[in-house]
């Protein structure tokens, strides 16, 4: 009996611990069970090749769209979702408008957004297959290369993989003009022209799916770009194919006995292809028998404020190429002399001393302020042409430059006038025009006057043109050629005996 009874409760107990291993291992089963997440998007600003973005947080409105990982097509439920910028942290995150969006299991999509959102009704010809983004360039007076983003790198986003950050991207392309103007054109004259842009569809539709172009304008058309008092342009473009026939229409009005001047000049001349968020630099030079035009640098279109609702289009900034200086060893840190003779060296990149006489000094001097600096000292036999301390360089464009130095006497009190001009190194006088100099008068060199403090001087130099002499008459201007452009020399000229003189951190470089 006893035996019986312990049976029956070892086996009760035996089934009280089966059940509650059962039910507990049930438990743990169910707490482990993923919960549904939601679609979860940031958003930075980025450069079309930049690993680092700018992050949102002024309140801006994208549109997204989710598209099939399989068929490649987008999924009408998900057709163009507005997204806020979180304007209350600076975490990037964007806020759908509605409810959040939940992946079903098993499903994979692709997302691509755009900035400024617009709503479905005004994207043209939309179709489950179709969504176009009209985008007008007629008018460029305001208009920003940041007009209109795009983003299509966030895939495979699934139930699990539901975080994606949109490197949103300017899609746009800018050309940044600066007009020159040759002999027989006042630049006050050039100032009055009209600018037009031909060729170029002015109205476009941006596939939003395809990520592409597509024109809905003739080519016939003429857009109007304003021309600054600086004599440069900012004409905004569409990328590819759309471009390929955009042309520069130019008008001077007549003036006087001038003529009424209208030229054109297509810009492939320059730039084979247009590519997306991308800026080119082009220097362009008018006469009465046309332009002439060189690229003189390209770059891509970085964004850098989008965090005030005020500037709600963001500040769109031209990332210009670091330019080059021509001038070498400018900061005299790495020379130990600089050689005299009576002659100019044959080899570029060279520091030297021209003498008149053994009574001119070049040398390198310590300062406890510049450190290394050039120092020149004449005692007597002044002359323009020699007594000074010059470098040679090599291979300029065609365009205009921008020398800059810091000079000084240091203790000395006397008159220190110096004389500074490029003169290209060939036969006869042949000198770089002083830029916007009055071209009837000396337009060759320019003088300042020292004092004992340093102090940094600009000089700006045309590099288009030359003139035949350095001093008032008998002028004559003329066009450079590229051999011009390949053998030419900085001079500092000594003005005034028993002077010391002191140069540092000279360089030469282009005027974009």
């Amino acid at each position: 009996m006893n035996i019986m009874i312990r049976f029956k409760t070892l086996s009760l107990l035996l089934l009280i611990i089966i059940t509650s291993f059962i039910s507990g291992g049930c438990n743990d089963e169910n707490t482990i069970q993923p919960k549904p997440q939601p679609l979860v998007l940031q958003g930075q600003a980025y450069t079309f090749d930049s690993e680092n973005g700018t992050i949102w947080n002024g309140a801006q409105e994208i549109g997204v769209f989710l598209i099939d990982f399989d068929k490649k097509t987008i999924i009408e439920e998900y057709a163009n979702l507005k997204y806020f910028a979180d304007n209350r942290t600076s975490s990037g995150y964007f806020v759908p408008e509605g409810e959040p969006v939940y992946l079903k299991e098993q499903q994979k999509v692709n997302a691509i957004a755009y900035y400024p959102y617009k709503d479905i009704n005004t994207l043209t010809n939309n179709s489950g297959s179709q969504y176009l983004y009209r985008l007008d360039l007629s008018n460029q007076k305001n208009l920003k290369p940041d007009a209109f983003l795009y983003a299509d790198n966030a895939k495979e986003l699934s139930s699990t993989n539901y975080k994606a950050t949109l490197e949103l991207r300017p899609v746009l392309s800018m050309v940044k003009l600066t007009f020159t103007q040759s002999a027989g054109i006042s630049e006050d004259r050039l100032k009055k022209m009209t600018l037009k842009l031909k060729g170029m569809p002015s109205k476009a539709d941006f596939d939003l799916l395809l990520g592409d172009f597509i024109s809905t304008t003739k080519e016939d058309n003429e857009i109007v770009i304003d021309v600054k008092d600086d004599l440069t342009a900012n004409i905004i473009l569409y990328p590819s194919a759309l471009a390929e026939n955009a042309t520069l229409e130019v008008t001077i009005p007549a003036e006087g006995n001038e003529k009424e001047i209208i030229t054109s000049w297509s810009l492939n001349n320059v730039i084979s292809e247009i590519e997306e968020n991308t800026q080119y630099f082009i220097l362009a030079k008018i006469s009465a028998e046309g332009i002439t035009g060189e690229l003189t640098g390209k770059s891509l279109i970085y964004i850098q404020d989008w965090n005030t609702d005020e500037d709600i289009n963001g500040n769109a900034n031209p990332d210009k190429p670091q330019s080059v200086n021509l001038a070498t060893n400018g900061d005299f840190e790495e020379l130990t002399s600089i050689s005299v003779s009576n002659s100019v060296p044959t080899s570029a990149k060279v520091w030297y001393g021209l003498k008149n006489n053994d009574n001119f000094l070049a040398d390198i001097y310590k300062d406890s302020k510049q450190g290394n600096v050039a120092h020149m000292k004449c005692s007597n036999s002044l002359t323009w042409y020699k007594n000074y301390i010059g470098h040679t360089m090599a291979n300029a464009k065609s365009k205009s430059y921008r020398l800059k130095f810091k000079a000084s006497t240091l203790e000395s009190t006397k008159q220190a006038n110096m004389q500074v001009y490029i003169r290209i190194n060939k036969a006869d006088n042949y000198f770089f025009v002083l830029k916007d100099a009055d071209q009837t008068k000396a337009c060759a060199a320019q003088v300042i006057s020292l004092s004992k403090e340093w102090t940094e001087y600009t000089i700006d130099f045309d590099f288009t043109q030359q003139v035949n002499t350095i001093w008032g008459s008998g002028i004559i201007i003329s066009s450079t050629t590229e051999e011009d452009l390949k053998n030419f020399y900085v001079a500092f000229v000594a003005q005034n005996a028993d002077v010391d003189y002191y140069l540092d951190d000279i360089t030469l470089e282009e005027l974009n």
